[in-house]
């Protein structure tokens, strides 16, 4: 069940793991429609996972990338989870730690340098009981004004009792702005049009 701490426009769903008319643009074969349910159903319940750990930590971290943009707007395909976090990059080993708490770490010490983003790319067993498969976790760091920002002033949607942060539409779409690429121009016109339609 998905509830909301505050006001958000049409959080009564989640994206993309049961709503058949929110993938109506993949071809209906059975076979992809079963892989794109593993896929929403992994990325799902690993983020739940994730969310769950960091905010036991007191690790500061919200959403942002396209999930966030599912929750906030209008779902589209997406394939891995991008979390905005408050750490140190010195202190990357420790949440290596923490995830394999919970998670298979396939991949981790993965540490990318860009102009405006510190990425450390992890890749997780899923932990569905099934373990259907692996979901690449980015870890963006909130190593910037507006990063910090977003983590320190998410909007929290609470699933299955989880707390998950998301990065509210405002800064979703500055940080989105930064990357401008076309997936980030249709996602920052969805976004736009949630808050003009919702007066947020």
């Amino acid at each position: 069940m998905l509830q909301v701490e505050g006001s958000i426009h049409q959080a009564t769903t989640t994206p993309g793991i049961t709503r058949k008319d929110q993938r109506a643009d993949l071809p209906r074969h059975p076979s992809t429609e079963r892989k794109t349910m593993d896929i929403a159903r992994d990325l799902f319940e690993t983020l739940k996972s994730v969310c769950a750990l960091l905010h036991d930590a007191e690790v500061k971290c919200c959403l942002i990338g396209g999930l966030a943009v599912g929750i906030l707007a209008k779902p589209r395909a997406t394939e891995d989870i991008d979390l905005l976090i408050l750490i140190e990059e010195n202190k990357l080993p420790s949440l290596t730690v923490l995830l394999k708490k919970k998670f298979e770490v396939i991949q981790e010490r993965n540490i990318m340098h860009f102009e405006k983003a510190t990425i450390y790319r992890t890749i997780l067993g899923s932990p569905a009981a099934d373990k259907t498969g692996l979901v690449i976790v980015d870890f963006i760091l909130a190593d910037n004004d507006l990063y910090r920002e977003a983590v320190l002033n998410p909007l929290n949607l609470i699933v299955d009792d989880v707390i998950i942060p998301v990065a509210k539409h405002e800064y979703l779409i500055k940080i989105k702005n930064l990357s401008n690429r076309p997936q980030d121009l249709l996602d920052i016109a969805s976004l736009k049009e949630v808050l003009e339609k919702s007066g947020i």
